[in-house]
């Protein structure tokens, strides 16, 4: 999708934040690119300085999607970065009765 596109679908699905999906909380959403080189290179810039909307300036004319980030700390304490698509926690979500 283009990044406008997902910029509108980062909006609307902001409620999420805070939320717990087996035991991991909902910590950020995000963009990022949809094609797996990018975003290894997309990550390092956002593991690095854990700054999203910078991180992402490189891809802006690329295919994204959105991303949702669980238990941000592990980025800093252990540097993992726990994430999957938006889609998918959704699905995850609607299974649990969460929403």
């Amino acid at each position: 999708m283009r990044i406008e596109d997902a910029s509108k679908k980062l909006k609307f699905h902001n409620d999420l934040l805070g939320r717990s999906l087996s035991g991991a909380s909902i910590d950020e959403l995000i963009i990022a690119p949809t094609d797996m080189d990018l975003r290894q290179q997309f990550e390092k810039l956002y593991v690095s300085s854990l700054d999203a909307q910078m991180a992402i300036k490189p891809f802006i004319a690329e295919d994204v999607d959105v991303l949702v980030v669980f238990d941000k700390k592990r980025i800093h304490e252990q540097g993992v970065l726990i994430s999957t698509s938006l889609d998918k926690t959704l699905k995850m979500l609607s299974n649990e009765n969460y929403i």
